[in-house]
């Protein structure tokens, strides 16, 4: 039985080191977002690893939930021999939430920062989409006015 709340114990552990390694990821992702060439490239290969690590928390989960279902009667009815362990358990799962919670804040500021600059990227591309075409339409009319010849020519040979 013990080994089983030890493996419990580990799983949190190991969801929370992971749930760190988001943490940092979603703090170089922000650096990379404020710096003013951003790379969407660079930020993409940064979202994958991400789902890997999500993909390893959710491993976690359901390792954690399997193990869970066999101890939970012994946890619940002989709570007073197994405390310090459901102690170890709890703090484990007050560390995840407020990880949980911190990355949900980063998150939302991620997601805010990357529209902004989304925004912006299309804002440059339009406005150099419109400087093309003046550039297009400058020369067109150029060309149009060259067709006959310098006005300013004498036409007599």
């Amino acid at each position: 039985m013990n080994t089983h709340i030890t493996i419990l114990a580990e799983s949190l552990e190991k969801k929370s080191a992971v749930l760190q390694e988001i943490i940092q990821l979603n703090e170089t992702m922000d650096q990379k977002v404020k710096e003013e060439t951003f790379d969407f490239e660079a930020f993409d290969r940064d979202m994958e690893q991400k789902g890997t690590l999500i993909a390893r928390l959710d491993q976690l989960d359901e390792g954690f939930e399997s193990v869970y279902e066999k101890v939970r009667d012994e946890l619940i009815g002989n709570s007073d021999a197994h405390r310090e362990e459901i102690a170890r358990i709890q703090e484990s799962i007050r560390r995840i939430t407020d990880q949980e919670v911190r990355i949900r804040a980063q998150e939302t500021r991620l997601k805010q920062a990357v529209k902004s600059k989304q925004q912006m990227r299309s804002a440059e591309l339009m406005q150099n989409r419109n400087r093309l075409k003046a550039s297009q339409d400058y020369y067109r009319m150029m060309n149009k006015l060259n067709i006959n010849g310098s006005p300013f020519m004498d036409k007599k040979q």
